[in-house]
C-alpha cells in the first residue's frame, strides 16, 4: 500500500528512496497518539495528503530533517517522560474562524497527525465590532489597539468564547481533540487605563498549563483575554497573546493567519521578507506603517528577540498554512527574521529558490551605504585574531561612526582581514604591530581595542599613553580586554550599568571579564545586605569558547564531549575581580562545558537579613530594570538557560529562590560571553566615552 501512494506522488522516484523513513516516522507519531487514547486513521492516508503538498525531494528531506522521527526515538522519549510533540502557534483572526474553517481543520489535523501540536490562538474583531454596532456603540482604537470599557469587555467576552466554541466544534469534527482554554492563560496588568480602559499589557502566559495539554495530545484553543492579578478580566490585542504564548512555549514556527494573506506594503503588495534588526527603525518611519501593522511589527521584534535566533514569524494566508510549517517556505505570504539564513534557505544549501520579489531591504542597504560614508571615527584592535575580536568586528561592521582601520595579529600579518573573518568587507590586513608601530595610526585611529592575552598589555599600553600626551586636542580611548587593569584605580572599571558616568569621561577603560559581569550582577542589588562570614558561592559554566583559540583540554571538543571539566577552582582571577567590585569575599568554581559559546551562573547568597522572594525581586527591578542589556525574570520558577541568550547582547537574572529558614537566595544568570560578557561590552563602553549612543552598532544587532 506504500508503494501505491509513493506512486501516484508528482515524484514518484525521487520520493521512494525516502518513503520508507516517512513511513516509520508517520508511524511514530501515530502510535504516540494512539497511546494517548486518539485514533488518527490510517498512515497511508496521512501520507499521502502530505505527499500531495510537497514539490520536490526537498520537500522530503526538509520534513524528516526538522519533524521526523522513527518509533524507537518515539518510544526512548516516552520512556524519559519527554512530551514527544513539536509546538507551533497559529494565531487566527476572526473572519477565520467564521469563513475558513472548513480550510484550517483539515491543515491543522493534518499538522497534528504528523507530529506537530498546534497552539491555536484566536481573535473575533469582525464578530464583535458587529455586536457592538447592533448594540449603538461605535468601536474606538489608540494606536491600532482596541478601547475597551466595561461594556465593550462584556460584549467582547461573550463574542470571544462564541468565537472558542466555533473554532473547538470545526477542529472536533476533523478528529483534533482540544480543550477550550478562555482563562487562567494569559496573565497582564492594565496597560493605560486613561487611554485604553480595559486592555492588558502581557506580563506571562501559563506555560505549564499549555505543556501539560500539549503532552497529552490535547491542543489548546485560547481566547485573547487576560486576567490581572485581582481576577479582572482585560482585552488583549490577539496577536499579542499570540506572541506571549509563542514565548511561554518556544515553538519551532509561529505562524499568523489573515486573509490579506501576508503584511500589505506601501502600495498594497505583500512584502515578503522583514528583515527586524536591519529594516525596524526604517520600517518605524514609515507613514505608510501605523495602526494594526506598527504595532504588529513591534510585537514580532519582540517576539523573536526572545527566542532562539533562528526563529521567524510567518503571516499567511489558511490555504498555505501547511507548506510553511511542513517543509519551511512560505509560497504566499510574509516571512519576519531576525536576518540571518532563513530555515527553507539553509535546507536547501543556500537561497531559497525563487528569490523574494519585495523586501525593504533595498531601503536598509541604502542605510547601510550612507553609514560607510559618514564613518569618522577609526578603531585599531590588537590581538584581532580570537573569538572576541571576530565579534568585535562584525559589530563595529554596523556601527554608523566607527571605522576598523587597524588590525594587529603577528601570525596573520600581511594576510587579508576578510580571509578569517568572511563578515568583515574591505581590503584591510593585518599588521604585525609591535608597540613602536603605534604612533604611525596617530592620525586615523582614535580608539584602540586591546584584545591579547593577560600579561601582554603593558608595552602597548606605554605607547598609547606617549601618543596620547602628544594628541592633547582629541580623546583617545582605549579600552583593555585582559585582566591587566581591572584591579588599578588609574583605570576606569567597565561595567556601564554601575560606572555609566565615570566612563563617560575616561580615557582607559579595564573591560570586565565574562564571568566577572553575570557573577557580580547577580550580587550587586543584595551587596548591602550580605551575611558577614559567608561570602557568595558562584557555580559557573562557560561554552569552551571561553578558553580562547590555542588548544588544551578546555576547549579539546573530543575531551570535553560528554563531559564538564573544573578548573582553577580557587583564587580564579573572576573571583578576585568581583570581590573587588562587591566589596566583600566570593568564591567561584568554574567550569567549561561542550557547547561553544555562553555562560551560566548559580550564584548562593546569604543575607543578614529575612527578604521575600518579591522583596528580593524589587531590589532587582530597582538597579537594573532600566538597563537596556539586562533583563530580569521575574515569573516564579522561571529560570533563565543558557540557550535562550546564547548569540545574543543581554544577561538574563532570574531563578530569585528564597529560603527564609536560613536567609538565602540563589539567583541564575545567563549571558554570551564573546558578547556582553566581552565584544558587546567593549563596544557599550566606547560608545559611551565617545558621547556616541550607547547601543549604536548593538541595537542593529
Amino acid at each position: 500500500m506504500l508503494a501505491a501512494v509513493v506512486a501516484r506522488s508528482s515524484f514518484a522516484s525521487a520520493s521512494a528512496a525516502v518513503a520508507p523513513a516517512c513511513f516509520a516516522s508517520v508511524a511514530a507519531v501515530t502510535a504516540r497518539r494512539a497511546a494517548s487514547g486518539f485514533a488518527l486513521g490510517s498512515d497511508q492516508s496521512v501520507i499521502s495528503q502530505w505527499l500531495s503538498g510537497a514539490r520536490d525531494v526537498s520537500d522530503i528531506q526538509y520534513f524528516l530533517k526538522h519533524f521526523g522521527e522513527s518509533a524507537a526515538a518515539t518510544k526512548d522519549a516516552a520512556a524519559a517522560g519527554a512530551a514527544g510533540p513539536k509546538t507551533a502557534v497559529i494565531k487566527i483572526g476572526g473572519a477565520i474562524v467564521e469563513e475558513e474553517m472548513h480550510i484550517l481543520a483539515p491543515a491543522v489535523s493534518l499538522l497534528y497527525r504528523l507530529g506537530i501540536s498546534p497552539i491555536v490562538i484566536h481573535g473575533g474583531g469582525p464578530q464583535l465590532n458587529k455586536l457592538l454596532e447592533n448594540a449603538g456603540i461605535v468601536p474606538e482604537y489608540q494606536d491600532g489597539m482596541r478601547v475597551t470599557d466595561a461594556d465593550t469587555l462584556k460584549i467582547a467576552q461573550r463574542v470571544f468564547n462564541e468565537a472558542n466554541k466555533l473554532t473547538i466544534e470545526g477542529l472536533s469534527k476533523a478528529g483534533i481533540p482540544c480543550a477550550p482554554c478562555t482563562s487562567g492563560v494569559l496573565y497582564a496588568d492594565v496597560l493605560d487605563y486613561s487611554k485604553w480602559k480595559l486592555v492588558g499589557k502581557t506580563t506571562g502566559a501559563n506555560s505549564k498549563l499549555l505543556n501539560e495539554l500539549v503532552g497529552k495530545g490535547i491542543v489548546p484553543v485560547i481566547t485573547s483575554l487576560a486576567q490581572d492579578k485581582t481576577g479582572q478580566t482585560l482585552n488583549i490585542n490577539a496577536d499579542i497573546a499570540a506572541c506571549e504564548v509563542a514565548k511561554a512555549v518556544n515553538p519551532i514556527s509561529t505562524v499568523f493567519l489573515n486573509s490579506t494573506g501576508g503584511i500589505p506594503g506601501e502600495k498594497g503588495q505583500i512584502i515578503e521578507t522583514i528583515n527586524i534588526h536591519k529594516e525596524f527603525d526604517h520600517l518605524m518611519g514609515q507613514a505608510w506603517v501605523k495602526y494594526g501593522t506598527r504595532l504588529k511589527i513591534k510585537e514580532f521584534k519582540e517576539l523573536l528577540e526572545d527566542l532562539p535566533k533562528a526563529s521567524s514569524v510567518t503571516i499567511t494566508s489558511t490555504d498555505h498554512l501547511t507548506r510553511s510549517l511542513l517543509f519551511g517556505k512560505c509560497a504566499k505570504g510574509t516571512t519576519v527574521s531576525l536576518g540571518r539564513t532563513s530555515r527553507a534557505a539553509a535546507a536547501l544549501g543556500g537561497n531559497a529558490a525563487g528569490a523574494r520579489s519585495f523586501s525593504t531591504s533595498a531601503a536598509a542597504a541604502a542605510s547601510a551605504a550612507a553609514r560607510a560614508a559618514t564613518k569618522s571615527i577609526g578603531v585599531g584592535i590588537i590581538g584581532a585574531r580570537g573569538y572576541v575580536g571576530r565579534e568585535l568586528i562584525r559589530l563595529l561592521g554596523d556601527h554608523s561612526a566607527l571605522e576598523l582601520r587597524c588590525v594587529g595579529s603577528r601570525a596573520n600579518a600581511g594576510q587579508k582581514l576578510a580571509d578569517h573573518i568572511p563578515e568583515f568587507k574591505g581590503d584591510l590586513r593585518y599588521e604585525a604591530l609591535p608597540p613602536d608601530d603605534i604612533a604611525k595610526h596617530a592620525n586615523d585611529v582614535s580608539v584602540w581595542v586591546l584584545a591579547l592575552p593577560n600579561g601582554h598589555c603593558g608595552p602597548y599600553v606605554e605607547a598609547i599613553r606617549k601618543l596620547s600626551a602628544s594628541q592633547k586636542d582629541r580623546k583617545i580611548v582605549t579600552v583593555d580586554l585582559s585582566g591587566d587593569n581591572r584591579f588599578t584605580d588609574e583605570w576606569q572599571y567597565g561595567l556601564p550599568e554601575r560606572f555609566r558616568e565615570r566612563i563617560a569621561s575616561a580615557s582607559f577603560i579595564s573591560n570586565p571579564g565574562c564571568y566577572a559581569t553575570g557573577a557580580q550582577l547577580s550580587i550587586l542589588p543584595l551587596a548591602d545586605v550580605l551575611a558577614p562570614n559567608n561570602p557568595p558561592a558562584v557555580f559557573g559554566i562557560s561554552g569552551y569558547s571561553g578558553a580562547g583559540t590555542t588548544p588544551s583540554e578546555k576547549n579539546d571538543v573530543n575531551y570535553l564531549k560528554d563531559n564538564i571539566v573544573p578548573y582553577s577552582l580557587v583564587n580564579h582571577l573572576h573571583e578576585r575581580e568581583v570581590s573587588r567590585q562587591v566589596g566583600s569575599k566570593v568564591n567561584f568554581m568554574p567550569h567549561v562545558a561542550p557547547f561553544f559559546q555562553g555562560i551560566t551562573l548559580t550564584t548562593d547568597i546569604r543575607l543578614n537579613v529575612k527578604l521575600t522572594r518579591e522583596q528580593v525581586v524589587q531590589r532587582f527591578q530597582d538597579m537594573f530594570g532600566k538597563e537596556p542589556l539586562i533583563e530580569i525574570v521575574a515569573q516564579k520558577d522561571a529560570v533563565p538557560v543558557v540557550k535562550d541568550n546564547a548569540q545574543k547582547h543581554f544577561v538574563r537574572l532570574g531563578g530569585f529562590a528564597v529560603d527564609p529558614a536560613t536567609n538565602r537566595v540563589v539567583v541564575v544568570a545567563t549571558l554570551d560571553n564573546l558578547l556582553k560578557g566581552a565584544a558587546t561590552q567593549a563596544l557599550q563602553n566606547i560608545n559611551i566615552a565617545l558621547g556616541l549612543r550607547e547601543l549604536d552598532g548593538i541595537q542593529s544587532e
